[in-house]
Formats: C-alpha cells, sequence, structure tokens
C-alpha cells in the first residue's frame, strides 16, 4: 500500500479559519468484492463521525471494473469527496490495485485541520482486503503446519497480551492463535508505533476485521491495567507475547499484585530479554530470543533487510569501494559487516567485547580498541549500530572529518545518543522520511537514517515472510509449551536450555528443512490475482497444494 497527502497545512487546532484544497489517498490489492467492501468500510467511517452523504455513484455491475465516488458533508471539515476506483495508469501498479482518495473541496468556516486529518488517519486504516490476506498467508506454511498439529484447543483457556511489530506477518501469528482457540475478544495488542508499511491497515485489520483491543505504546500502562481487569472478569490467566520487553515490566512495576495471573513471557528479542535483567520473574520466560533456531535462520534476514533499507533511501549514493563502520559485533552486527563487505565496502567493526573484536579481526575486518580512534582513522561513509545501547555518543561526534550516514538495527530509539548530538551540532536538518542531519562546526553532516529508529523497520517489512514464518512458530510453540498445566516443566525465570531442547527437536525445524533444503519439495508460488481460503479452511496437509 502507498500513501501520498497533498497541501495539508501544520496549524493550531483551535485555528478558526477556511482549510485549503487537501486531498490524501491510499492504494491497495483486492478482488472487485473488495473495492466494495472497502466502500462501505470508508463510508461507515465517515458516518462515525456525523458525516452525511449527498450524493453516491458506482459503477453497474456490467462495469467492466468498479469504481464510485461519494459527495459527503463532514463537520468541522466541509464538503469531501471519496472515490475507490482503479489507478489511472494500471500498468504502472501492482495487478488488482485500487486507488482510495479523500478530499476536502469546499471547507466550512471554522474548518478544523485536525478533524481533517482524522478523515485521512481513517483512509489509512482500511483493513487488509480478502486477496492481500490470501497473499500473507500463503507465505507462511510452518505456521499454519504447527497450528494444525496443535490443534483447535491448544491456546484456549487464557488471554493474549502482545507487543508484537504490525507488519503483515503479523496476520499469520493471529490466524494462528485463534485456529488454536484463542479468543480474538480476550487479545490486547500493543501498538509500539513504529512506521511499518502496513501498520494502520494491519491495525484496521486487528480491530475492524477481529474485533481485538489495540492499545497505543504511550498507553501502555493503562492498557496493562484494562487487560488485567478483562482477564479477571473472564477468570482466564494471561500468557504475554512480547518482541522487546515491552509489557512484563509495565506489569511487574505498576500492577505486582496481578504477576500471579500470568502464565509466562515468550520474548523474541534480545533488546527484550535485557529489559527483564533485574525485574522480578516469578513466571517463566520462554526466550526464542536467545534460542540456536532464531541465532541461525534469522540475524542474516535482518541484516540483508537493514542494509537494502539503506540503499532504498540513498539510491543515488555510490558505496562500491567506500569505508564502512559496524558498531556491535553480535549476531546481526557480525551478518551486517559481511553483507556490507559483499556490496565491496571496506568494513571496520568496533565492540567493547575483545573477543567479538577478535573475532572481527579474524574474520578480516579492520578493528581497535577505541571507537573515537576507529572513526578517525577509517572515516566512514555509513556507519551501522547494531550494539543494543547508546554505542554512539557525543564524544565521538568530532572524531568526524568527512560526512557520514548513520543507520540503526536497535529497538527505538536507543542506539545513537540523538541529545548529545543535538547539543553538539550547529543546526539539525529535517529530511522528512529519510531522517534529520546534524550539522556541525566544520560542516561536516551527520545524516541519521529513519530518525535513528531501526532501519530494517523503517517504512519497510523488516524481513521476508518466508524468513519470519519460523520464528513466529517458534513463538506460537512456546505459547502452546507455557499454556499448559504444568507450563511445559518451565521453572519461574530463564529456562534456555529447555528452549533449545524443545525448539530443536520440533516439528516445525523438520518442516523447514523438508520446506527449503530438499531438492523435491513443492514450489509455492504466487500467482497474482489467484486467491487463497481463509486460515480456518485450508485442509492441514502438508506441503499445503495452494
Amino acid at each position: 500500500m502507498s500513501q501520498k497527502s497533498v497541501g495539508l497545512p501544520e496549524s493550531d487546532p483551535h485555528d478558526q479559519g477556511l482549510l485549503p484544497s487537501i486531498s490524501h489517498q491510499v492504494m491497495f490489492q483486492g478482488t472487485r468484492n473488495d473495492a466494495r467492501d472497502a466502500l462501505v468500510h470508508y463510508l461507515a467511517k465517515l458516518q462515525e463521525r456525523q458525516a452525511v452523504v449527498v450524493t453516491l455513484s458506482t459503477a453497474s455491475e456490467e462495469a467492466a471494473t468498479f469504481a464510485a465516488q461519494a459527495r459527503v458533508e463532514v463537520p468541522d471539515v466541509g464538503e469531501v469527496i471519496l472515490s475507490v476506483c482503479e489507478p489511472a495508469t494500471p500498468p504502472y501498479a501492482d495487478a488488482h490495485s485500487y486507488v482510495a482518495a479523500l478530499t476536502v473541496i469546499d471547507s466550512s468556516p471554522g474548518a478544523d485541520a485536525d478533524a481533517a486529518r482524522a478523515l485521512f488517519d481513517a483512509l489509512n486504516a482500511l483493513p487488509l482486503t480478502s486477496l492481500e490476506l490470501a497473499s500473507v498467508r500463503r507465505q507462511f506454511p510452518l505456521t499454519q503446519q504447527l497450528a494444525a498439529s496443535c490443534g483447535p484447543q491448544a491456546l484456549a483457556g487464557h488471554t493474549y497480551f502482545m507487543a508484537i511489530h504490525h507488519m503483515t506477518d503479523f496476520v499469520a501469528m493471529m490466524d494462528a492463535l485463534r485456529a488454536m482457540g484463542a479468543d480474538p475478544r480476550h487479545i490486547t495488542v500493543l501498538d509500539k508505533g513504529y512506521p511499518y508499511t502496513q501498520r494502520h491497515r494491519v491495525d484496521g485489520w486487528l480491530r475492524d476485521s477481529l474485533g481485538v483491543h489495540v492499545a497505543l505504546y504511550p498507553d501502555r500502562v493503562a492498557s496493562a491495567g484494562a487487560h488485567i481487569e478483562r482477564a479477571r472478569a473472564a477468570g482466564l490467566k494471561t500468557m504475554i507475547f512480547d518482541d522487546g520487553g515491552y509489557l512484563w515490566p509495565v506489569v511487574a512495576e505498576h500492577y505486582p499484585d496481578a504477576m500471579g495471573e500470568f502464565s509466562g513471557v515468550v520474548e523474541q528479542t534480545m533488546s527484550g530479554i535485557w529489559k527483564l535483567e533485574g525485574v522480578q520473574l516469578p513466571i517463566p520466560v520462554f526466550s526464542v530470543a536467545e534460542s540456536q533456531i532464531k541465532a541461525t535462520i534469522e540475524s542474516y534476514g535482518v541484516a540483508t533487510a537493514a542494509v537494502r533499507s539503506i540503499m532504498t533511501r540513498l539510491p543515488h549514493e555510490k558505496f562500491e569501494g567506500r569505508p564502512a563502520l559496524v558498531v556491535g559485533y553480535g549476531r546481526i552486527g557480525r551478518q551486517v559487516a559481511h553483507v556490507l563487505r559483499t556490496l565491496r565496502m571496506r568494513v571496520a567493526v568496533y565492540d567493547h567485547k575483545t573477543v567479538a573484536l577478535i573475532a572481527a579481526h579474524e574474520e578480516g575486518f579492520a578493528t581497535s580498541r577505541s571507537l573515537t580512534s576507529l572513526i578517525e582513522s577509517h572515516q566512514p561513509l555509513l556507519l551501522i549500530g547494531a550494539g543494543g545501547r547508546g554505542s554512539l555518543r557525543g564524544e565521538h561526534v568530532s572524531a568526524f572529518r568527512k560526512s557520514c550516514y548513520l543507520a540503526s538495527t536497535t529497538s527505538r530509539t536507543y542506539e545513537f545518543a540523538l541529545d548529545e548530538f543535538a547539543t553538539a551540532a550547529r543546526s539539525v536538518r529535517d529530511y522528512g522520511r529519510l531522517g534529520h542531519g546534524y550539522l556541525l562546526g566544520n560542516d561536516i553532516e551527520l545524516c541519521v537514517i529513519g530518525h535513528g529508529m531501526p532501519v530494517n523497520f523503517y517504512h519497510a517489512e523488516s524481513l521476508p515472510n518466508r524468513y519470519v514464518d519460523l520464528i513466529i512458530s517458534s513463538l506460537l510453540l512456546g505459547g502452546v509449551v507455557l499454556a499448559q498445566p504444568d507450563r511445559g516443566g518451565f521453572a519461574p525465570g530463564h529456562n534456555l536450555d529447555l528452549t533449545n531442547k524443545i525448539l530443536n527437536t520440533s516439528s516445525a525445524l523438520k518442516t523447514y528443512y523438508d520446506w527449503y533444503v530438499e531438492p523435491s519439495a513443492q514450489r509455492d508460488l504466487l500467482t497474482p490475482g489467484e486467491s487463497a481460503p481463509e486460515f480456518q479452511a485450508v485442509p492441514w496437509t502438508f506441503p499445503p497444494r495452494l
């Protein structure tokens, strides 16, 4: 889905005046029925704002394609045109694409810019269509197989509190949760606010299509309390699925009396494991983050996705033969360094651990015990932070004698000390979607791509879904284990050895090998426009015949 806005003013919400002509559009893929459903969805959202449909025209059933236009009077905004139709130049768009657009053509006296933005937000949050869902579901054969093998009661009898990235892979995870007995009414999802490509549409699908409770990151404390109350009313314990340690620390700090009402935590990332340090853990942790499966499968995919995202945002830059610096030589940093070398960059590595420096040196990278010295000698064009937190600080800024692009692969904006950069800078330039730059006194600029957010998540899907499939399966298997009456033998706290034993002998891992390694494995190619049945209706055979 693409989005585009034109002319939306930055104004005080209390301004009393007329808005200029402003418009916003989104593009989605779907069948003709999906286009009709989109129109109905948008009209319903407008009417929730007490809007009045003045005129509505749609193509006849015999028309070759679906097209519709409605003129609507919206309080606090004015006269608005809503249209849903094919793109003007179909050969330059994806197959089965439609464009939905809202245009304010005649604003009312006292029109409110924030009210117009609310309309556009609703346009962005169109639930994923049946065609889009079918396409996503094809990309998760392992998750489907796991759900089938576990059965429809494996995750019944619990509520779920989740903080998972709102990308299309969440579709497969939610499908599997439901297929294994989880009730969407008993699920609370925390939207962390990352600018994923499909964030708003995934949220729309969760809320409007499934009836899931979706809370925003700033409201995480209140949302935890509301979830606890709902779980108590249902008489059910709660399982946590987390991607970054967002949830259990909130429960432990703000609702300690409720800690016994949780069955366990399934954690996906190392940043989440770090956040659990020093936090009371009277419940077991199933750490997919530290598992051998994740170390083997995911790190290279994250590294390639991060580098691809950087290249996409800097299409006219030349990288071959130029210097790069990777800060942090853990699982992801190591893979990033190797990917950059395959792009013919001259790569240096820094890590605060001597053993990591030795590993990087043995693998042919330039290293130093001092990050400042390494910056001074190497003068990178590109610096990628994979250290976890605060890898580059204000004290390092003076070492740059040439301008440099900075990109993070760490959660939120933890990797770089941006406030210290701002203090050291002469000025800060906003480059919009690209990021922002810190102009130093010597006219050297540090351009932070994605405003310091993890670049593999920034307006991107982080990883191809077929990479994520095994990780989603592992998370779900952790939930199934901890949902058992004896919690699968897991004791309170970390249980890494037992986690590895379960994952390394799981059917999902065997299926992964059968699917991607065996030369006789079926190729599952998506035919554009071909639909697939709803997840629950797919026959549970493997390999699935799609």
